[in-house]
């Protein structure tokens, strides 16, 4: 959230949390609604293809 009220620091802030708790986790920001996969299908498609070029990489 960019607002800067004091729930929109403390759901930043429990987000930070929740990716802490997945070492090697990442938190990606898409400018979007609670549809993302509708709004912003190539946010999806990009990070499945990253998943799928670790998961390669890994396998090597």
């Amino acid at each position: 959230m960019s607002e800067s009220s004091e729930l929109a620091r403390d759901s930043n802030a429990k987000q930070i949390d929740i990716v802490r708790l997945n070492p090697g986790a990442r938190q990606l920001w898409v400018d979007s609604g609670h549809a993302i996969p509708l709004e912003k299908p190539e946010a999806v498609v990009a990070a499945v293809r990253e998943i799928l070029s670790i998961l390669r990489r890994q396998q090597r």
